[in-house]
């Protein structure tokens, strides 16, 4: 009998959660795995990719606030990252020109489109992932079945 509550792979599970990440990736510009991983990790992991995306994605989404502030946008959104990623409050830098409503709506919007984009990979992941166990648990039950009906 398999442990009960017990894993039945020896994969370390940080490289599990990896893996499923990979699969719940949607395309090339799907920074939720990146994010979400960095974010479980603690650490800077892909943090260009996540940047650039980001930043091109609030340009997107922002209209005149973000043309106003395009060339502070990979910093805004650097910021953005390891707040998400280390659950610290993200600050402007004292140097940059920013009005503080543009810098509140630029800097909230980015972390959460993180966020979500984060929140999606996951709960693909998580998908994915049980998915897999519930097909490895029918076929093994489906293999017991046949070496019953075999035995007879």
């Amino acid at each position: 009998m398999e442990g009960h509550g017990t894993k039945s792979d020896t994969m370390p599970d940080v490289h599990t959660m990896a893996a499923a990440l990979a699969y719940a990736r949607q395309g090339e510009d799907d920074i939720g795995p990146d994010i979400a991983l960095a974010i479980v990790c603690q650490t800077d992991y892909r943090r260009q990719r996540i940047v650039t995306e980001l930043a091109a994605a609030l340009l997107a989404a922002t209209g005149k606030v973000g043309e106003r502030s395009a060339q502070l946008l990979p910093m805004i959104c650097g910021r953005a990252n390891v707040a998400v990623v280390l659950g610290v409050q993200a600050k402007p830098d004292p140097a940059w020109t920013i009005a503080e409503r543009d810098w509140l709506l630029l800097a909230g919007l980015a972390e959460a489109m993180l966020m979500q984009a984060a929140e999606g990979a996951i709960r693909r992941a998580a998908g994915s992932y049980h998915g897999r166990d519930v097909h490895k648990h029918v076929d093994r039950l489906t293999s017991q079945s046949a070496d019953r009906q075999n035995s007879l």
